[in-house]
């Protein structure tokens, strides 16, 4: 009997055994692949969510100071004809716009005066993107000197992407814009009042 068993231990697996072995091998190899590809597509879309969520606190940050800096007199940014629009719809020639190459429009804007310094603008240039989409990139302008606050994406039919209304001493700017070409739009309002100077 113990001769049948080495003879028995020296032959190896039986096919049945090795098929078994292929099929739970093949199901672990199917089941990291997956995951390791979603993880190639999740990566990107978390990584686009926390710099626009970043892109926005900065925004918010910004604006809520300016604001409560403001003087009386804010004022909408008057239109330029020919280059200006607040919708995602028209767009004008190419042309250089805050050092943006292609841009098509001036967006919206906001004019804030402050108390003591120097006024603070919000306007935004809208770039052709794809048939469907434009770009939309949100300034903050002061003394000339311009930052990038935001990037955003619009549809091809959206209206009023940056809109300020005043009802002093509040002040309200509201944003229509997608964190990206497939995502949904969002609006955005930031709200704030200025300070009274007593």
């Amino acid at each position: 009997m113990t001769g049948e068993r080495a003879v028995r231990a020296e032959r190896g697996l039986t096919i049945v055994e090795l098929l078994i072995t292929v099929t739970i091998m093949g199901a672990i190899v199917s089941v990291l692949l997956t995951v390791i590809v979603q993880s190639f597509t999740v990566l990107p879309a978390s990584t686009e969510r926390t710099a626009t969520a970043a892109q926005r606190a900065r925004l918010v940050d910004a604006v809520s100071d300016d604001i409560a800096n403001a003087a009386s007199n804010v004022a909408p940014m008057v239109p330029i004809v020919g280059v200006a629009t607040n919708d995602c719809v028209t767009v004008f020639s190419a042309q250089s716009l805050f050092g943006i190459p292609d841009a098509r429009a001036f967006v919206g804007g906001v004019r804030l005066p402050r108390v003591s310094g120097p006024e603070v603008q919000y306007q935004g240039a809208l770039q052709t993107f794809s048939p469907t989409h434009h770009k939309v990139t949100i300034f903050r302008i002061v003394s000339g000197t311009v930052q990038r606050v935001l990037v955003g994406y619009c549809a091809i039919d959206t209206t009023n992407i940056l809109k300020a209304d005043y009802s002093d001493p509040t002040v309200t700017l509201t944003l229509k814009l997608a964190p990206s070409p497939n995502a949904p739009m969002e609006t955005f309002v930031i709200s704030g009042s200025r300070r009274t100077i007593g």
